[in-house]
């Protein structure tokens, strides 16, 4: 029998797959043998599609002993957010609005998935319409982070399944969105690397919008890596691999000012950035012409006005059948004129000429990714507490940003870090994450999921 790692890196499984110790199909079976077991009691996945899987990765396999090679990650298996349209499947954004309906299109995103010869397994879980960080989902089901087999701790949002399948080891990369930190914020929650790209990098086309202003495609990875080839796939863009000794990092001065941060995370953030100074990196602290927690309340604004337009015909026609939560913060949008939503889309673009002016002195940003690490799953309140103050901002500055598992609180549960690179500014952003994960020396298997 060929020796699988359920939690190998994309390009550790392709290098078996390339050398002949083992078959798309042999991977394919052990990921899905692992769905069987594990995801009644983590409920990431909405969908499986296990024998579609298989005819795919035995036509994957025909077609590499043929010679026929689409690429570094030809043969993979992958999840992908249930957001994603693809043609034949059912699609429902974790809403009973949409329960049972089949897809007539396939994402643009999903056509290069399947260009780059990759096996898509399932569509992962996620809040109500991608409209929540937390990951909770009552009309459906919340994952189970699967950092603590007893307690239910929040899994993050909105790509809570995305998340929670990869950090059990059931695919080895998942597709998630993120529109105010839905692909980081799991992606710290669950030890896992997490991509936000530049929106207009990624085709949106064939996937249900929270808000096509703000909306991100973007993979969770177990290495940065993998992520780089899945942001290349998407993309269609080769990355440069600049040298990161002369670069410089910033940490804003100020910005956790009234932030209630956990001990534990300011201390991981302090150690990161000595970590960025043992790869030659520059860190300094300035003075940024904004806030994160003012650019979320400001993106917040943007976020309800898209959504309650995307919405508005349903949320009169079928009230019923949106959970009251988030039919709640739909409705909130309905208050915004043309006038305020003009008036925040000029706010917006200032801000963002703004963040493109500091970006030319630094070549990233640092902050942690949250405030909190994984909380349990009843202690929940989202109308009080913000998740989203440190990630918000980066889609409302149209900038880059990845989430790095760092470290494990005392409790055991992951650390995130967060960079941020200017709009495009990807190549830099890996660079600096790579290195950055070079240093590291983390625990990303969690315990009773070997």
């Amino acid at each position: 029998m060929p020796i699988i790692n359920a939690f190998s890196s994309l390009t550790e499984l392709k290098q078996q797959l390339d050398d002949g110790e083992i078959t798309a199909v042999a991977i394919a079976a052990h990921f899905l043998e692992r769905i069987n077991r594990f995801d009644p009691q983590l409920a990431s996945f909405v969908s499986v599609f296990e024998q579609r899987a298989l005819d795919a990765a035995e036509g994957q396999d025909n077609l590499l002993a043929a010679g026929v090679n689409l690429g570094p990650l030809q043969g993979l298996p992958i999840g992908i957010k249930d957001l994603l349209h693809w043609q034949g499947t059912p699609c429902s954004a974790g809403s009973n609005l949409l329960k049972g309906v089949i897809s007539d299109e396939t994402a643009e995103v999903v056509k290069r998935l399947h260009a780059g010869g990759m096996n898509i397994v399932g569509k992962t879980q996620l809040v109500e319409f991608a409209f929540g960080g937390w990951g909770t989902n009552p009309r459906f089901t919340a994952p189970w982070n699967p950092w603590d087999k007893k307690c239910h701790r929040i899994p993050g949002g909105s790509s809570s399944g995305s998340a929670v399948a990869v950090a059990a080891g059931l695919v080895p990369a998942s597709l998630g969105t993120d529109t105010g930190g839905s692909v980081r914020i799991p992606a710290a929650l669950n030890g896992l690397v997490g991509l936000k790209p530049t929106q207009r990098r990624v085709s949106n086309q064939g996937c249900i919008p929270l808000s096509v202003n703000l909306d991100s495609i973007g993979p969770l990875t177990r290495t940065v890596k993998d992520a780089a080839l899945l942001f290349e796939l998407m993309s269609g863009v080769t990355l440069a691999k600049p040298q990161v000794g002369r670069m410089r990092v910033a940490i804003l001065q100020g910005d956790m000012d009234g932030v209630a941060v956990e001990p534990e995370i300011l201390q991981t953030f302090e150690k990161t950035q000595y970590d960025l100074r043992q790869c030659g990196i520059e860190v300094v602290t300035i003075k940024a012409p904004f806030s994160l927690p003012e650019l979320s309340r400001l993106s917040g604004e943007i976020i309800t006005a898209d959504a309650y337009a995307y919405h508005c015909q349903d949320l009169q026609a079928h009230p019923e059948s949106y959970d009251p939560v988030i039919f709640g913060k739909l409705m909130q949008g309905q208050s915004t004129s043309s006038q305020a939503y003009l008036c925040a889309m000029e706010t917006r673009r200032q801000y963002q000429q703004a963040f493109a002016t500091m970006m030319l002195d630094v070549d990233a940003i640092l902050t942690p990714t949250l405030s909190m690490t994984a909380i349990p799953l009843s202690d929940v309140d989202e109308q009080k507490a913000a998740l989203a103050t440190f990630t918000r901002g980066v889609n409302y500055l149209d900038g880059c940003a990845i989430s790095l598992p760092v470290a494990l609180s005392s409790a055991g549960l992951p650390i995130g870090m967060q960079l941020i690179a200017a709009a495009e500014g990807e190549s830099t952003l890996l660079a600096l994450a790579e290195a950055l994960e070079r240093q590291g020396d983390w625990q990303t298997v969690p315990p009773g999921f070997e």
